[in-house]
Parts: structure tokens; sequence; C-alpha cells
């Protein structure tokens, strides 16, 4: 999931928050952690609950790989990259920052998560497309299938190179689709907005510090600007680069493969690892989340630039 995974992780200072369904601040206490409305937290906790979580909000391993989520193919390479607790189970609180991610996020950023989805990040082949639809088109006859996969081909390899990577993929949704529609079919509203804004005009819930949703998140681009972030990419490269890019969420094979594409420069690299770990991350990548992993790797001197 690479630089996606870190955002949705339960950072130290969550889990000194402790919280319970069987405590009244459960949802209050997930919106403060979050900054999403009440009336969200509470609509994503009984879907939650629908899927058959532990009395500690937990969705076990079992469910995971047997329920609902396991039943589809997209669904279930997802959840098997979102973070996991150390028994394998999902907590609600992950389970809530993925649901503001594609809430949030931008129609390329969505794009680009479901072509790392589809094959692992990998270029897609007509061999992978027949893989997937065969998954997901379970009553198609032959013909129906081979139809739908030279569809799939001819849209998103006009060139006909057997071969997809993300650039073309996104490229050529683009071609085929106006964004409006992309953003009909990609849209993810947690609440609808008229209830949304009916929820924020009335008083908080007694114990949380939010009923509306936090309209105050800084503009990610601007508090982590391109000089900023190389200003710490200097400090960094002095250390060991690669615990930050690991914390940021990078598989050490993304890693490797961002090593061949800036030929083996430590600042080239750790300064695109961390302008994409932004870029990809809506406004969820924040200074004050940076300054964090710096900080337990105790990378003080590129940390004391984000304070």
């Amino acid at each position: 999931m690479g630089a996606y995974r870190s955002i949705f992780e339960t950072s130290p200072e969550d889990k000194k928050t402790k919280l319970s369904p069987n405590k009244g601040d459960w949802i209050t206490g997930h919106a403060d952690l979050t900054g999403l409305a009440v009336v969200e937290v509470q609509r994503l906790w009984i879907r939650f609950s629908q899927l058959n979580c532990d009395s500690k909000g937990l969705l076990s391993k079992k469910q995971l790989e047997r329920g609902e989520l396991s039943r589809d193919i997209f669904i279930k390479n997802i959840v098997a990259n979102l973070p996991k607790e150390k028994d394998g189970s999902l907590s609600f609180l992950v389970f809530l920052k993925f649901m503001q991610w594609v809430d949030t996020a931008s129609i390329e950023q969505k794009l680009k998560l479901i072509f790392h989805f589809l094959n692992n990040g990998d270029d897609i082949t007509e061999d992978v497309v027949e893989k997937l639809f065969r998954k997901i088109y379970t009553n198609s006859d032959e013909k129906e299938l081979a139809d739908l996969i030279n569809l799939f081909m001819e849209q998103l390899d006009p060139d006909n190179t057997k071969k997809i990577n993300e650039q073309n993929f996104i490229k050529n949704i683009f071609a085929n689709y106006d964004r409006e529609e992309l953003n009909y079919l990609l849209k993810y509203d947690l609440i609808p907005n008229d209830i949304l804004r009916e929820m924020n005009m009335r008083p908080s819930l007694p114990g949380s510090q939010l009923n509306m949703r936090n309209t105050n998140v800084s503009d990610t681009k601007s508090e982590l600007s391109d000089e900023i972030l190389e200003s710490v990419a200097r400090k960094v490269i002095k250390r060991d680069w690669e615990e930050l890019a690991i914390s940021l969420g990078y598989t050490k094979r993304e890693i490797q493969l961002y090593k061949s594409k800036y030929n083996d420069i430590d600042f080239d690299i750790i300064l695109a690892l961390m302008i994409d770990w932004r870029d990809q991350n809506s406004n969820l990548a924040t200074k004050n989340r940076l300054r964090k992993y710096l900080e337990e790797l105790r990378m003080n001197d590129a940390a004391v630039l984000l304070r």
C-alpha cells in the first residue's frame, strides 16, 4: 500500500486514548481522534458493527478472512493491506481513517489506489485482467467475459502494448470518462451533505470538542512545501533514511524501485518519497505527523524543522 499505509496506522498518541465500545465516549472519542463529525462516526460504527466486530470494537482475523469483507476480491485486497493489530484484527479507528481518506481523496489519488490493488502496483496485463474478471463476473459466459476483457484492454491500452502502467491507466481512464462522471462513480459521502449541514448546526454532543467535521485542517502542500521537505531531506540523508521511508508506509520493494529511478542518489530518493507521500495522502499527510515519525526515529535535527 506504500505511501498510503502509514496514514491509516494508529499512532502512539492514538493508542494512549483508551476507548471502549462499552463507554459513553466511544463515538465522540473517535470523532476527536479523526476530525470527523459525530454523526459520521455514528454511521460508520453502525456499519462496522454489522460486520460482526467483537466487544472491543475489533474485527477478528477470522472474520476478515471469512466474513462479508472477504466476498469481494477488490475489497479483500484492500483489507489485507490495512494496518492490523498484533493478532491480525482490524480496529474501528483504522477503518475510520480509511473511510475518511476515501471521502477526501482526489480522483487521481483514488485511481492510483485502484491501480495498486489490481495487481499490487505492477503493470496490468491481459492475463491479470482475465483472472480478475473471472472472479468478478462469475455468471458471465466465455464470450461475455472475452468481450469485457477486450473492451478493458482497448480502452486502457489503445496502443496495444500488452501492458498498462499506472501513468497510462490514469491517462486512459480520463480519456474515456469525463471528470464529472468519474467524480460521481468514485464519490463517497460518509453522510449526505444536506444532513451533515443540518447536524453541523446543532450543539456538540457532551464529551466531544467536535460536532461538525474539522474544517480547519491546513492545506497539505502549503504546510509541507517542497522547500520544507528539501530541508528535511538534507538532514535525513545523514541518517538511516530508509527507516523513515518505512514509517511513511513504503515497502522495501518500493524503496528499491525509487533507488533505481533516482540512480541511488539518497537526497533525490528521500525527497521524492516524502513528496509522493504528501501528494498521495490528501490533507492527512501533515507536518505534525511527519514530525512525529522523525521524533520516533530520533531524527530530532530534522524534526525541529517542522515545529
